[in-house]
């Protein structure tokens, strides 16, 4: 029954990495959303385009790569 411990122990601190990744991608991203809005009101266009990609790829990248394609996969089958 010890044995399993070190294993369970591992795969937590996984899904706590998967979970604090998600958080910094889907945070990065709105950041990057918040500069591309602010550049449009006043700056170069180009760059506030930049900024709209690099948001919207690291929101992307955040929800869907890493939270539900990792995370919450993991997340079930250890529930399970």
């Amino acid at each position: 029954m010890a044995s399993g411990i070190p294993e369970m122990a591992i795969e937590i601190g996984t899904l706590l990495a998967y979970a604090a990744l998600s958080g910094v991608l889907t945070y990065a991203g709105v950041l990057s959303e918040q500069s591309a809005v602010e550049t449009f009101a006043g700056g170069p266009t180009p760059l506030a385009v930049w900024f709209l990609v690099l948001g919207a790829a690291a929101i992307y990248g955040g929800v869907v790569l890493v939270g539900r394609e990792l995370f919450v996969v993991r997340l079930l089958a250890l529930l399970n």
